[in-house]
């Protein structure tokens, strides 16, 4: 799990889950094929993702790769790095079931939390630049719905602004004031006819 200092929309602006596989891939030297998007979620941008890989030697390798490049700073995802936790999973061949080994926190609000790296600051926050993260060993965990890859939700309503609205209501204004004078030249001229016929009757 990487959480960025991004909005949902920045995400998707800027290549979405494609640009974020590539861009881990080209950090780690692996193939983005073998890169899965899990989830994405909202608050402020967090995505889950599997790497996957049936030789496990290969896959530690990949996982220390992985921890240094963020413990580092080195990571380039595109956006501000905020939280990072990676867990092992390993599927039994000889059943369904696969086990997990406990998250690790690599960077915690901003700061560097992975074991045998030193702690320091590789995205400044209100808490991580005043000390205030308690060790920077909290876990953030999202308590918004997950909005599955290839889905776009759009939350925001567009709403006109007052300027637009009084631009409108000027419109109709004009709009019935033509109507009105149009009205009254055809009644004028209506009458005018009335008057010309009653003359010529008379004559």
């Amino acid at each position: 799990m990487v959480r960025m200092e991004w909005t949902f929309d920045e995400f998707f602006t800027n290549g979405g889950t494609t640009t974020f596989m590539d861009r881990v891939a080209g950090s780690l030297g692996i193939h983005a094929s073998t890169i899965k998007i899990v989830s994405v979620y909202e608050g402020s941008l967090v995505v889950n993702y599997a790497i996957e890989n049936d030789d496990a030697s290969e896959l530690e390798n990949i996982q220390k790769a992985q921890t240094q490049q963020f413990a580092t700073g080195a990571m380039d995802l595109g956006a501000p790095i905020l939280d990072v936790q990676a867990t092992v999973t390993s599927d039994s061949a000889d059943s369904s079931a696969s086990s997990a080994a406990p998250p690790v926190s690599i960077v915690s609000n901003g700061v560097v939390t992975a074991p045998g790296f030193d702690p320091i600051v590789i995205t400044s926050t209100g808490s991580s630049s005043s000390g205030g993260s308690g060790g920077g060993k909290e876990v953030f965990i999202p308590t918004v719905p997950i909005i599955q890859q290839n889905q776009t939700t759009y939350r925001n309503v567009t709403v006109g602004t007052p300027k637009a609205l009084e631009t409108n209501n000027t419109s109709l204004i004009v709009i019935a004031a033509s109507a009105g004078i149009i009205l009254m030249v055809a009644v004028a001229f209506a009458i005018r006819l009335v008057y010309q016929k009653i003359n010529h009757e008379k004559i």
